[in-house]
């Protein structure tokens, strides 16, 4: 009964011992598995591995013209009416903004009435119709500044852009890309014995950064469809701006302006 007995423990004593020393392994190999594990994670999984692209601007053009995307009559309810064939700016002895319903915000602060002007045939005090603002062709900006665009604008931080420029247009842009206006210089005569110049236009952003080359033209030039363009690299506004660039007749007087058909926005590539 005893040897019975002693095999009988032997036999449980290595059950035993076979059992604890599975134990041991299988425990081990779990611990080796937490700890030394990795998880494959894709970009969607972690943010922070994203390579954010750069968000690119919404394709888009603005019309100074009449029909699409461009003018229309409630755009210009009140505007002043006295003289043929444009529609004038009322007077704005402070800075003032309209927004047009494309979106485009015109900018214009003068003692008289037609800083900014639609041009649009018609005889002097006609009224202002539907008809005559679909008809319209072009925004056009009744003189500006005198400085040379070339030498960039300096504005201050106590100083904005009507202490600069007293006309011009801005748009918001979404993103990355290029805007592209399609402007008509308009000079003097040779009879008027002009001087100075050359005219000039140039896309600015908020600070007075030029955003691409200025466009320019001779004092006696009177060019269609010359492209202004520049280049925006993020969200932001964007302003068309125009000088005489002292331009002015032998009388004195400034003269020469320029005429905005379009403003296009293009997504950068």
């Amino acid at each position: 009964m005893k040897k019975t007995t002693k095999k009988t423990l032997a036999v449980l004593s290595s059950l035993a011992l076979l059992f604890a020393a599975g134990m041991f392994v299988s425990c081990s190999d779990s611990d080796d598995d937490d700890s030394s594990s990795t998880t494959t994670t894709t970009p969607s999984d972690n943010p922070s591995n994203v390579d954010n692209e750069t968000a690119k601007a919404t394709a888009k053009t603005y019309s100074f013209a009449g029909g699409t995307n461009g003018v229309v009559l409630a755009d210009l309810d009140g505007w002043d009416m006295a003289t043929k064939d444009v529609i004038g700016s009322p007077i704005a002895s402070t800075a003032t903004t309209k927004t047009l319903s494309n979106g485009a915000i015109l900018h214009w602060k003068g003692s008289k009435a037609g800083t900014l002007r639609f041009r649009s045939t018609h005889t002097a005090g006609a009224e202002l119709t539907e008809e005559l603002v679909a008809a319209a062709t072009a925004l056009n900006y009744n003189g500006g500044a005198g400085v040379d665009l070339t030498e960039g604008v300096t504005i201050s931080e106590d100083s904005t852009f009507e202490d600069a420029f007293d006309r011009f247009v801005e748009i918001a842009v979404d993103g990355a890309g290029t805007v592209t206006a399609k402007v008509d210089f308009k000079g003097a005569k040779e009879s008027d014995g002009p001087t100075g110049g050359p005219l000039q236009a140039v896309f600015m952003d908020k600070d007075g950064k030029l955003l691409g080359s200025v466009a320019s033209d001779n004092i006696t030039a009177s060019s269609t469809d010359v492209s202004v363009t520049g280049t925006v690299s993020a969200a932001g506004s964007v302003y068309l701006v125009f000088s005489r660039n002292g331009a002015q007749k032998s009388s004195g007087s400034g003269t020469g302006g320029l005429d905005v058909k379009s403003i296009e926005v293009k997504p950068a590539e």
